[in-house]
């Protein structure tokens, strides 16, 4: 696919009924954002928008598209899975931009959102907003692994650092 947004084809049976309940998490996510943002409810809009990216997590796990890849006869659902993927992700992004507003428009300027030629924030307007044809931009980490064996460490030289710093502002007084 070579970075290029695919044009969603419209499936059959049991792939319609995942596809249909994607696209059903992203519109219900966004519904419950904008009803506990209206009731000051932070924190469960913000799992509004996080139970949606499990439900997308799942979608990968029931479309398997590692296997779709595999399979020449199978290039136009691997696109379509891509795609509502793809979807997902902008729509998390658009909704998680109150939150984490710079790494949200990262997400969306890797998804070359910018040249759809609509927003980054606001609405998701509808799910199937992307163009099939945009390339969308290489990706890179945003959120880096955690090494639990080595935090410890970490936080502690971070501590002491701190202590050195109050020390040597101290002194400087």
């Amino acid at each position: 696919f070579d970075r290029v947004v695919a044009q969603p084809v419209a499936a059959e049976g049991d792939e319609a009924a995942l596809d249909a309940d994607l696209i059903a998490a992203c519109e219900a996510a966004y519904e419950g954002v904008v009803s506990n943002m209206d009731g000051y409810r932070i924190a469960d809009a913000v799992e509004c928008i996080f139970q949606m990216l499990r439900r997308a997590n799942k979608y990968i796990d029931e479309t398997s598209p590692w296997s779709l890849a595999k399979d020449e006869s199978q290039k136009a659902r691997l696109g379509t899975v891509l795609y509502n993927l793809m979807e997902a992700i902008r729509w998390g992004a658009v909704m998680l931009h109150p939150f984490i507003p710079a790494t949200a428009e990262e997400i969306l300027s890797e998804l070359n959102t910018e040249a759809l030629g609509y927003a980054s924030i606001g609405t998701p307007e509808k799910f199937g907003a992307l163009q099939a044809g945009v390339s969308v931009k290489d990706s890179k980490v945003l959120f880096a692994r955690i090494d639990e064996a080595k935090m410890p460490a970490e936080l502690e030289a971070e501590r002491q650092a701190k202590i050195e710093r109050e020390k040597q502002e101290a002194l400087a007084r």
